[in-house]
């Protein structure tokens, strides 16, 4: 992983605007060129959940799923 980030959206909710916040992980995958890298939600990451946790161990800085609000 490079980075995480919480990325603000907004979505129709009953007839309404809504703002929407979700953490996303920005990914270098192997064998890949930095161009190639995708941001995948927290969801997408279930498989690699010990790949989560030491990132964030190691850049407590980031933000994780604790503060998205």
């Amino acid at each position: 992983m490079v980075k995480s980030e919480i990325i603000s959206y907004m979505r129709r909710v009953r007839g309404r605007n809504k703002t929407m916040k979700e953490l996303r992980y920005f990914v270098k995958w192997k064998g890949c060129a930095e161009d190639e890298n995708t941001g995948e939600p927290l969801e997408g990451m279930r498989k690699a959940q010990e790949e989560v946790e030491r990132f964030h161990r190691e850049n407590t800085e980031m933000p994780g799923p604790r503060k998205v609000e």
